[in-house]
């Protein structure tokens, strides 16, 4: 794949940044990741790399050389898998920021379908992937793993579907409550929820989440020396914990309020 230095393109008004994390055993792989993130036909203005300074020994030359493409490798203290938004918030919010993860495969009209599919509503954030909350009778959440996953292309904009990050967001400029970058709570109430800690500060400051009419197929590259977080937190039933965590610290997110089950 031959590669382009970067250089913005996309419509958006103001600065688009894609931002990820990663860490040793993900590595070896790292760069597949980069290099289709660095291959998108709608290009932004940066690519954002998020370590810690201990790690950064460990990236291989096949990552370091993609600076020279674009590639920003940036130092940040060690906030889990957090790392990937948090440092990237603090340092500028008037951004529009889109999410990736460090072990999947992009393709060349991932970042196109969710700039092109934003409305102009600075209240709304756009997604390839989410799923629907479901309830109980008494308007609790049912199990995670009970949730309807995958909800259908173009669903919302609504506050009760559930975006997963490694499938890409788009979050407009000041999408979160300002608490968002509050370490001591994130990595007490959901350390390994970051996903879900985001969507409850966003759907605290109001912003809705809109599924995009892209048809997103999730292909992750073969790792045998990393475990997955959606292991812990689906199949270990990690959320459910830190869902239980943040009605009972943050509060009951106000769209689940008198909704029915969609």
């Amino acid at each position: 794949l031959e590669l382009r230095s970067l250089a913005a393109n996309h419509k958006l008004p103001g600065e688009l940044l894609v931002t990820l994390t990663s860490y040793p055993p993900r590595f070896s792989n790292l760069h597949l990741t980069l290099r289709s993130l660095l291959n998108q036909k709608v290009r932004p203005d940066r690519i954002e790399l998020w370590i810690t300074e201990e790690h950064q020994k460990f990236l291989p030359s096949s990552v370091t050389l993609l600076q020279g493409y674009g590639l920003d490798i940036r130092l940040c203290p060690d906030y889990k898998s957090y790392k990937k938004i948090i440092p990237a918030l603090i340092e500028n919010n008037q951004r529009f920021i889109v999410t990736a993860d460090d072990d999947l495969y992009y393709p060349p009209e991932w970042l196109d379908s969710l700039t092109n599919e934003w409305n102009g509503d600075y209240s709304e954030a756009l997604c390839h992937r989410a799923h629907g909350i479901t309830f109980k009778e008494d308007q609790t959440p049912k199990p995670y793993r009970e949730w309807n996953w995958n909800v259908p292309r173009g669903s919302g904009p609504t506050g009760i579907i559930f975006p997963t990050g490694g499938a890409g967001i788009l979050w407009p400029p000041n999408s979160f409550d300002r608490n968002v970058t509050t370490a001591e709570k994130f990595l007490r109430l959901c350390p390994t929820g970051d996903d879900l800690w985001l969507y409850w500060m966003a759907e605290k400051n109001g912003t809705l989440f809109k599924r995009t009419r892209y048809n997103f197929r999730l292909i992750e590259w073969p790792n045998r020396r990393a475990v997955p977080l959606w292991k812990k937190n689906v199949s270990e039933g990690a959320n459910d914990t830190q869902i239980a965590n943040l009605i009972k610290n943050i509060g009951t997110p106000r769209s689940w309020l008198n909704c029915k089950n969609q």
